[in-house]
This record gives structure tokens, C-alpha cells and sequence, in this order.
């Protein structure tokens, strides 16, 4: 195998994609393929152009191969997941997650990700036990704090969420309150979520909540702390101006 070469055929195809040429740049990974079938950037460019063409069943073939060479890269069962929603098969992109999974049974990560796209979905109570593994199992990451803390908060905004909409507010309002309470040094941005935005949304659904109970004074402070956390939130400066009034009227 000559590397220059099978550099060089995912160059051209590179090239060639900004040409919109899109059947000669299969051409040139399918070349870098005949080289070295195992070589994971020709099956991951071959992929775009694939999409642009519409034929997504080819293009599972290199979702596949990608997954082969590295069953534990979570964003390989991601991508074909979505391969699969484009073909419309929905009960197969759901099957993705599960073998994210099963390939990574200690990484908090692939819960995370199955239980983010089961909440998308709208399968809410087979959302929360995934996000519970998360909760669970972030202790596995000692040589990295940042990610484990923040997937950590991450799971229970999620969870968070997902109670609101199933109207179970207190459950809501601990989960919110696990976000807000976690400590900012054990932070860093991920999935470019800092943890004030974070801490800024718990705070404002949870203010969202306390409205909707009648507990206005509770809504207004959380609304007050969304706000400080980020001083151009306009819906809860508008939210947290609505539960005055309300307060207001009920003291009148």
C-alpha cells in the first residue's frame, strides 16, 4: 500500500466535492478503499457525497465499516442512527443507541446520548432510566472531572425536563436544583455548554414551574438568578416581570 497515494485519492475527493462532482469523488475513496479497506477516512469523506446523492443505503455500508474499526467511537451509532431516519426506519435508529451501548456498557457517555435522543423522540420513561445510568456510572471517568461533572449536570437537566413535561413538578424542581447547586469548578464547557448557561436555563424552567404552582415569590428569585447569570435572557426577564404582576394582584 502506498500512502501518498491513498492520501492523495481522499485529497482529490476533497477537491472534487467543492466542485459538487460528486459520483468522481466516490471514485477517488472507492481508489483509497481498493488501497487499504481498512482505512477509516475514505469511508467517513465517501459518506457526504453519498448523502448529497441521496442513497443512503450505500451509505450504510460505511457506517457500518466505521463502527467495525472503532466500536467505541459513540458518534459512529449516532451517524447511522440518522442515516437510518432518513430511510424513514426509525425502529432501527433507535437500535443504534442500544448498540452504542452495548459496545461501551462502562461509558456514562453513550446513556447520555441514547437517553438525549430517546427524550427527542418523546419516549420519556425509557428516556429517564438511561439518564439514571449516567447519574450512576460518572465515577468511571477519574482522569476526566470536567467531562463526568458536566454530563452529570447534563442528565439531570435532561431529567429535568423530561418530569416538567410529564407535569411531575417536584421531581422536576430536584433535578433543576441538582444543575444549580453543582459546584462551577468542576466544570469545563462541553457539547459547547458552559455551566452558567446551563445553571441559567435550570434556574429558568424551574422559575417556569413555581408560576405555573402559584408560588410567585420562588418564581421571581429563580427568574433573578437566570438573569444574573445572563443579563440579555428576555424571556426570563419578561417571565420573571408576569409573576410580579401576578403577586401583585394577589396581594391587592
Amino acid at each position: 500500500m502506498d500512502q501518498k497515494d491513498l492520501n492523495n485519492f481522499n485529497k482529490k475527493g476533497k477537491a472534487l466535492n467543492k466542485l459538487n462532482k460528486y459520483e468522481d469523488e466516490i471514485q477517488c475513496y472507492d481508489k483509497s478503499i481498493d488501497l487499504n479497506p481498512n482505512d477509516p477516512d475514505a469511508y467517513s469523506y465517501k459518506i457526504c457525497p453519498l448523502y448529497k446523492l441521496e442513497k443512503y443505503n450505500e451509505a450504510l455500508f460505511c457506517h457500518d465499516k466505521l463502527i467495525e474499526l472503532n466500536p467505541t467511537e459513540l458518534v459512529h451509532y449516532e451517524n447511522k442512527a440518522t442515516n437510518f431516519e432518513l430511510l424513514d426506519r426509525l425502529d432501527e435508529a433507535f437500535l443504534c443507541y442500544d448498540k452504542a451501548v452495548e459496545s461501551n456498557p462502562d461509558n456514562p457517555e453513550a446513556y447520555y446520548k441514547k437517553g438525549e435522543y430517546l427524550k427527542e423522540k418523546h419516549v420519556y420513561l425509557q428516556a429517564l432510566p438511561c439518564l439514571d445510568k449516567v447519574i450512576e456510572l460518572v465515577t468511571k471517568f477519574p482522569d476526566d472531572p470536567d467531562r463526568v461533572y458536566h454530563l452529570k449536570s447534563l442528565a439531570y437537566y435532561e431529567k429535568g425536563l423530561i418530569y416538567r413535561t410529564l407535569e411531575r413538578y417536584d421531581e422536576a424542581i430536584k433535578c433543576f436544583d441538582e444543575v444549580i447547586e453543582a459546584d462551577s469548578s468542576d466544570f469545563d464547557d462541553y457539547e459547547d455548554l458552559s455551566d452558567d448557561y446551563l445553571k441559567n436555563l435550570a434556574y429558568s424552567y424551574k422559575g417556569s414551574i413555581l408560576h405555573n404552582l402559584k408560588r410567585y415569590n420562588e418564581a421571581i428569585r429563580c427568574y433573578g438568578a437566570a438573569i444574573q447569570l445572563n443579563s440579555d435572557d428576555e424571556e426570563s426577564i419578561e417571565n420573571r416581570i408576569i409573576s410580579m404582576r401576578k403577586l401583585y394582584r394577589n396581594h391587592a
